[in-house]
């Protein structure tokens, strides 16, 4: 068996030292994207439009619209960001 120069071990721990800073950043995005995913986007000229007296109007999830309260949230079956709507009920 023969023995690895030393310049055939600095460029192998360069490798090694590259991929392990990728894993790291690949971690790091996704880590980043996933706590993104999870903000809910009520957008803010919309919940404006929403008066106290006005019962036509409703939160509603657009994936489920028989889903739909009062007050600004998440749809109980998809995790969506509800949205303003009228209700059809």
């Amino acid at each position: 068996m023969t023995k690895a120069s030393p310049q055939t071990l600095a460029i192998g721990k360069r490798w090694i030292c590259a991929g392990g800073a990728l894993v790291i950043l690949v971690a790091v995005v996704g880590f980043a994207a996933a706590l993104r995913a999870q903000e809910p986007s009520v957008p803010v000229a919309a919940s404006s439009r929403l008066s106290a007296g006005d019962d036509e109007t409703a939160y509603m999830c657009p994936m489920h619209p028989d889903i739909s309260q009062g007050t600004p949230g998440m749809c109980g079956r998809c995790g969506m960001a509800l949205v303003i709507g009228t209700p059809f009920d």
